[in-house]
């Protein structure tokens, strides 16, 4: 039995219907396109470092903090509907402002250094997106 026979989709209205459903599927699946955004922090300097994984905007998603000791490495990840998250790593004790990088969506590796000794910041973040 065809569905034409069976009365469904017929005429304006059911192309109105054939709309509506449609529509209710991208609503339900949501149009905002979630991302999800991991930084593998590998942690190549000399001291224990922190850091976490978060939207910067303000009542945005954050992950945990996590201390990461020197040579090992930890992993982050968010889902966010926004083009790009921000990592922030600092080093356990530091006064001063601790570094911060963008992470766009997929996988990142994050490379923690130690800088020069003149360098204020002690550290240095290199990334490498979508390995």
């Amino acid at each position: 039995m065809s569905l034409r026979r069976a009365g469904w989709m017929t005429g304006w209205s059911g192309v109105r219907t054939g709309v509506a459903v449609l529509a209710a599927a991208a609503l339900l699946t949501g149009c905002s396109s979630v991302k999800t955004f991991t930084a593998d922090v590998r942690n190549s300097a000399g001291q224990p470092v922190q850091a976490k994984l978060f939207e910067p905007r303000e009542g945005g998603r954050t992950t945990d903090e996590k201390r990461i000791p020197p040579g090992d490495r930890d992993s982050f990840s968010l889902r966010s509907s926004s083009k790009r998250v921000t990592l922030q790593v600092d080093v356990i004790g530091n006064a001063g402002v601790p570094q911060r990088v963008e992470v766009g969506p997929g996988q990142s590796i994050v490379k923690v250094e130690d800088t020069d000794a003149s360098s204020s910041t002690r550290i240095n973040l290199s990334v490498t997106e979508n390995y």
